[in-house]
């Protein structure tokens, strides 16, 4: 079981078997943390980082290009999640996204949009180091908002924003 930080108010587990994990076991493990409150992610092999650190990576992959290219700032990059994709992923992720995106559904907007994005060329660019791009532009720009010493009461005040947040998932 892979947990997703901070595990004591992410719901989100990932349930990784091995080859050789009887499917009684992969079951048994799959009920107790859904008594456990929480809320199961399959995986149906081994991969390397899991889903979630997969998904974040690649996010992040392109977040450090974007900031490291000079296209955005840290702060404007953060609102285009916070305050666009990670709101509607919050409540039903990217796939259910695409397939309410398009009047046809998924395969509709595959067909509209699909050359596009595969179209974007992810590694043209900059050198997005994660190294280069954060000593040279994250460190300066996040410091400046949330300085170190700061960073456990910001912690908290991320804490206290998803519990609130998975309280009114759970009324919904």
């Amino acid at each position: 079981v892979h947990p997703i930080n901070p595990p004591h108010l992410i719901p989100a587990v990932e349930i990784v078997p091995s080859p050789w994990t009887e499917k009684s076991i992969v079951t048994k493990v799959d009920e107790i943390m859904r008594n456990c409150s929480r809320e199961t992610i399959l995986l149906n092999k081994e991969i390397d980082g899991f889903v979630v650190n997969r998904l974040q990576g690649a996010l992040l992959d392109e977040a450090f290009r974007l900031v490291g290219s000079g296209i955005v700032s840290a702060a404007d990059l953060d609102k285009a999640i916070a305050d666009g994709l990670g709101l509607r992923w919050s409540f039903m992720g990217p796939m259910k996204t695409i397939h309410l995106n398009a009047p046809g559904g998924v395969a509709d907007y595959v067909e509209r949009y699909g050359n596009m994005y595969q179209g974007f060329d992810l590694h043209a660019d900059a050198d997005n180091s994660w190294d280069r791009v954060t000593r040279e532009t994250l460190t300066a720009e996040l410091e400046a908002t949330i300085p170190i010493d700061d960073i456990p009461a910001a912690q908290a005040e991320r804490d206290k924003k998803l519990m609130a947040l998975i309280k009114h998932k759970q009324k919904s």
